[in-house]
């Protein structure tokens, strides 16, 4: 497993947030990643708010998927991995514990 941390950043350089993913492979692709985000956040939400799931974990990560895809086509957000700016979503990325990746909201 190859821990990944994402930081969440303003246009400015205000870090938001991070999200650390544990992935399996040494490559991933850029739809591959937004899709394991969006699934960890859904079971870290379900974790800290057990009584709120109600079943419905899977909606939430097809929603949150769906959203996430149609935000970074439509450029409401940019990624960079390794200060290089990708736009493509089938676009594989070679990751390791030193692999920079930043979500940038426009």
């Amino acid at each position: 497993m190859t821990p990944l941390m994402i930081h969440d950043e303003t246009a400015s350089g205000t870090l938001l947030n991070q999200v650390c993913l544990l992935l399996e492979g040494p490559s991933i692709t850029v739809e591959e990643l937004l899709r394991k985000r969006i699934e960890e956040e859904v079971e870290s939400y379900s974790r800290e708010y057990p009584e709120r799931d109600g079943g419905g974990v899977f909606q939430l990560q097809a929603a949150g998927s769906h959203i996430a895809l149609r935000s970074f086509r439509d450029r409401g957000f940019v990624i960079y991995i390794n200060n290089r700016r990708v736009d493509d979503l089938k676009q594989e990325v070679e990751v390791s514990p030193n692999t920079s990746v930043r979500f940038v909201e426009c």
